[in-house]
């Protein structure tokens, strides 16, 4: 009896202790392309703060649909390691070498260290062209047109990933 008195105390403390999950949306254009950054995040409320982010997302997707061509999905999460500390998605802007256009995102872990920022970019194909300073598959020529056009890219319109906006908020 104190046995099953304990289990259902640790179970009771443990659901009491589980953050409250949800589906966050996050949409910008870049060009006529539709872009959609999917959270799941733990909602984390902080009282004053100038800006509402949740973060403690355990699930991020880049969603890409442009008119015309079957839609994009890909796990942002893909390329970080397992158990260990990850970056998570904080912002993304529409960037260009001209012939082709990017989403370069930044991620990060919420530290403060020298690997806790990096940035990705991502063709509106979908496909990995760099993360961090490691290129994925890409050819020679368009690494040295991305190398080119890169410095005009901090002028390019900063779209934060605060995920407050629910994907699917339920009826009140």
């Amino acid at each position: 009896m104190i046995s099953a008195a304990m289990l259902w105390s640790c179970a009771a403390t443990a659901l009491a202790t589980e953050p409250e999950m949800f589906w966050f949306k996050n949409e910008t254009q870049c060009g006529d392309a539709k872009v959609v950054v999917r959270s799941y995040c733990e909602v984390s409320h902080r009282a004053n703060a100038v800006v509402q982010v949740n973060d403690g997302c355990t699930e991020q997707e880049l969603v890409i649909t442009q008119p015309g061509k079957q839609t994009v999905k890909r796990d942002l999460l893909e390329q970080e390691p397992v158990g260990d500390d990850f970056h998570i998605a904080s912002a993304l802007r529409c960037v260009e070498t001209g012939k082709q256009r990017y989403l370069l995102v930044n991620l990060d872990t919420g530290g403060n260290c020298d690997t806790c920022e990096l940035q990705a970019l991502v063709g509106l194909d979908g496909r990995w062209r760099r993360y961090g300073s490691k290129w994925k598959s890409t050819p020679v020529s368009e690494q040295r047109e991305i190398r080119l056009r890169e410095p005009s890219w901090k002028l390019a319109p900063r779209y934060p990933i605060n995920n407050t906006v629910l994907e699917d908020p339920q009826p009140q």
